[in-house]
């Protein structure tokens, strides 16, 4: 019998509001504006999953109004909040343009999650595509949706992502807080109310408590974060010092930095 070994995984799931008013409107006004939109949206979600995974391995699938991005390396943690935080800058700019120029109301959101997910084949040729499945794809799915209800908020992560991002990238604070806290996701709202170190490290990853929310499909509520829209801006030293962190080396920040430099407005 086959077997299926689980891969530790982060999943980011990428979508575009307004996508079938808006198709349905230039489709039928013969205008390939909307279209082109959607491409350079494509486009730089696969150029940004390259440049944040620093040659590991991820996964993409574009369809439709939005993305799956799978990172499936050893820096598969660091390397999906980069993607995310990446996106979410770079779309924000790519979506102002777009409603600039065409007096549209295009937006996104972005959820992001870790888990497990297992490689299955599709198709029955030799050179089959491979695929992946996992609970965690749509947890991440479910959480990209609530970004629908929250005023400013376009990118969440779930608990199992944030955890390992705290663990990674503050190790001492974080194994700090465990021993104080004795065990985490115990009573989390007055954890997140009374630590102020926990509030912090929350900020230093330009990220708000959301509290607990049941989405479809998950047994138990679920604490989310969302990310500050404030601290996440690019005219401020704390986007690029978490940027900084989640990069792989000097030289792949660097890259980084280029990157966005080329993207900016002019």
């Amino acid at each position: 019998m086959k077997t299926y070994s689980k891969i530790d995984s982060t999943v980011v799931i990428s979508d575009i509001r307004n996508f079938t008013q808006l198709f349905e409107i230039y489709q039928k006004n013969d205008d390939p504006g909307f279209i082109q939109f959607v491409e350079e949206y494509y486009a730089l979600g696969g150029t940004l999953a390259q440049l944040a995974s620093d040659g590991e391995k991820f996964y993409l699938k574009s369809a439709g109004d939005g993305i799956l991005t799978i990172f499936l390396g050893e820096h598969h943690v660091q390397s999906s909040y980069l993607y995310g935080l990446l996106l979410f800058q770079l779309l924000e700019i790519s979506c102002d343009a777009f409603n600039q120029r065409a007096d549209d109301n295009v937006s996104f959101g972005i959820g992001i999650e870790t888990g497990y997910v297992q490689k299955v084949s599709c198709g029955v040729e030799s050179g089959a595509s491979e695929n992946y499945l996992g609970s965690v794809i749509n947890i991440a799915a479910r959480i990209e949706a609530k970004t629908k209800d929250f005023h400013r908020t376009k990118l969440i992560i779930g608990e199992k992502i944030y955890k390992r991002l705290v663990q990674n990238l503050f190790e001492a604070e974080y194994d700090h807080l465990v021993k104080r806290s004795a065990i985490l996701r115990k009573d989390y709202d007055e954890i997140i109310a009374h630590h102020n170190d926990m509030n912090r490290l929350n900020q230093n990853l330009m990220l708000f408590y959301l509290f607990e929310h049941s989405l479809k499909g998950v047994d138990q509520p679920m604490p989310l974060f969302r990310l500050s829209p404030t601290l996440a801006d690019l005219h401020k030293t704390s986007f690029f010092n978490v940027i900084e962190r989640l990069s792989n080396s000097a030289t792949h920040y660097q890259r980084i930095i280029a990157f966005i430099e080329a993207h900016l407005p002019k």
